[in-house]
């Protein structure tokens, strides 16, 4: 697990690594609030949706002040290690929000962030499930989009899904509606559906995919 510590506060910008979970840096009482994320696994540095949440946050304690600390565990028991530290640490002192910044993390939020203190929230992307006191979460809607897409691929004999994972509600809710769109209005073409993985390691996987799909191509040399 790596940590990264965000030091920010009057253009002063810290940033340190160590491998403990309890070497969690306290900042001084200057910081009115602090902020723990808590990246998906395997999300920095796919130049996309990790990224860009991760420079939107960064960005935040760069303009209010805000003091940071950004964690990147390396699988899911090291970040409900990480949450239950919070939890006991941070607890009666001043307003701390945890960010549980990817979808994977859903067991964690719904068994992990019950009981907050009053000084305490949670924040969990892409959830859709009911909010447990002091817990928000938000889904950004892609059926549209990907519904539009299948629709544009109908000229298309033949169609292929790679999804990361089982289980994502994101990435099924996606699927399913690209292929709906697909299937509406290919007059007849064929739809497969491939998946990388059964758990998040299917995120870091991109040269499976295009082993996957040099394949796919290698099969239907017409397509």
């Amino acid at each position: 697990m790596r940590i990264y510590y965000w030091g920010i506060a009057f253009g002063l910008c810290l940033l340190t690594a160590c491998d403990d979970v309890d070497a969690i840096f306290i900042p001084e009482e200057r910081a009115e609030a602090e902020v723990t994320v808590v990246c998906s696994i395997n999300g920095p540095g796919d130049n996309g949706y990790n990224d860009a949440a991760l420079r939107g946050v960064i960005g935040f304690g760069q303009r209010t002040g805000t003091q940071l600390s950004i964690i990147h565990p390396t699988d899911t028991d090291e970040a409900v290690r990480v949450t239950e530290e919070w939890k006991r640490s941070t607890a009666g002192k001043r307003p701390r929000l945890l960010i549980l910044a990817g979808s994977d993390y859903e067991t964690v939020a719904r068994e992990r962030c019950g009981g907050l203190a009053d000084n305490q929230r949670a924040l969990f992307f892409e959830g859709g499930w009911g909010l447990l006191d002091r817990v928000s979460t938000f889904s950004i809607c892609r059926n549209g989009t990907a519904y539009l897409v299948g629709c544009m691929a109908q000229g298309c004999p033949e169609a292929h899904i790679v999804k990361a994972c089982l289980g994502d509600m994101v990435v099924e809710e996606a699927a399913s509606a690209f292929a709906s769109g697909y299937m509406k209005y290919s007059a007849g073409g064929s739809l497969e559906v491939h998946t990388l993985a059964s758990d998040y390691t299917g995120y870091a996987m991109p040269d499976s995919t295009y082993r996957m799909m040099a394949r796919v191509d290698a099969d239907n040399p017409g397509g």
